[in-house]
């Protein structure tokens, strides 16, 4: 069979879809379309009209826990581990990135460790890491000193440089964090981290949804991150 991909079905003009139901009622046996859709297909009626003729299949987004299982179960083919805090930074940087390029990295890892059993937090910043800006770790020392002018320079510096990897830059400053609080929490200002950690998450939370533009989000982090 010929097989088609139809991205983003919903998003087409009205006209377009009277014609696409009107083939769908004659379309051959030699042809399969598959519809993608981010919407659910019970909020939309154009989407319901199309499961008429189709077969719905609903694919659930990995949560973390999720996510932390898969990387798992992935490494045990090939016989490798990893440590907590590996699997807790490979999680922020990539577990947003789709499981296609999270299954590229963990390739990486296991050639970078050749013989070695355990994949470290070592590990995946020297591999990993390499392919995330330095400024991303200057953006995070500026947030560190409260110097918003700074920040907001270097962020609008890796925006222009690198508008995909947003997540694995939201993920790089929220790793920072959890890790400076973890070692950092009882000589510093307690509330101070509960703080950033909740606009982390709020951030995070607002990409995922598509609130707003990922960019906004980003600089209204920054902004309050400094303010906190």
């Amino acid at each position: 069979k010929r097989v088609i991909l139809v991205r983003d079905v919903e998003t087409f003009p009205e006209f377009r879809k009277k014609e696409l139901l009107e083939s769908l009622k004659k379309i051959s046996n030699h042809l399969c379309i598959i519809f993608h859709t981010k919407k659910p297909v019970l909020s939309d009626g154009f989407l319901k009209d199309i499961s008429t003729h189709a077969k719905t299949t609903a694919f659930k987004k990995l949560d973390t826990k999720d996510v932390r299982f898969w990387i798992q179960k992935r490494l045990s083919i090939y016989k490798k581990g990893i440590t907590r805090d590996a699997l807790g930074l490979i999680t922020e940087l990539k577990g947003d990135c789709g499981l296609t390029v999270l299954s590229g990295e963990l390739d990486k890892l296991v050639a970078y460790k050749g013989e070695a059993m355990t994949i470290t937090k070592e590990d995946v910043f020297n591999l990993i890491g390499r392919s995330v800006n330095k400024r991303v770790f200057d953006l995070v020392k500026a947030i560190r000193f409260k110097d918003k002018e700074s920040a907001l320079s270097l962020l609008k510096e890796l925006l222009s440089d690198n508008r995909k990897g947003i997540p694995e830059i939201l993920g790089l400053i929220g790793w920072n964090f959890r890790n400076r609080w973890s070692k950092e929490g009882r000589r510093k200002n307690t509330n101070e981290f509960k703080e950033g950690l909740k606009l982390l998450l709020e951030a995070d939370r607002s990409v995922k949804i598509g609130r707003a533009k990922a960019e906004f989000i980003l600089e209204q982090l920054v902004i309050r991150l400094c303010s906190a």
